[in-house]
């Protein structure tokens, strides 16, 4: 599936052990396009504020839950279409977090 020319869904978000439930509200959650949405939405942030950790991306720029928004990263990060990069101390918790950068497709 693309959202705006970006490919998004296609991952697994349920656990094999996961209960049936889990399966069925993560279909809903693709096939609604909200996981395309989502995704869409967390890549926008990262190529406006390279450099970014995590958190800073959900609370400060999106003002979302670091639980929903915060495993949009990993699975971008599966697809390619962004890496980790150095740690530094977070503005938020001060503690040491990788930043997030989009890779730069030619």
């Amino acid at each position: 599936m693309k959202l705006h020319g970006f490919p998004v869904g296609g991952e697994t978000m349920a656990r094999r052990t996961d209960p049936e439930t889990s399966h069925e509200a993560a279909k809903e959650f693709k096939d609604s396009g909200h996981l395309g949405e989502t995704q869409k939405t967390f890549m926008d942030a990262v190529r406006d504020y390279p450099g970014d950790t995590i958190r800073e991306i959900v609370q400060e720029r999106l003002g979302g839950d670091l639980w929903s928004m915060g495993t949009r990263a990993s699975e971008l990060k599966r697809k390619g279409w962004v890496y980790y990069g150095q740690k530094r101390p977070c503005r938020i918790t001060g503690k040491p977090c990788v930043t997030l950068w989009p890779v730069i497709r030619g």
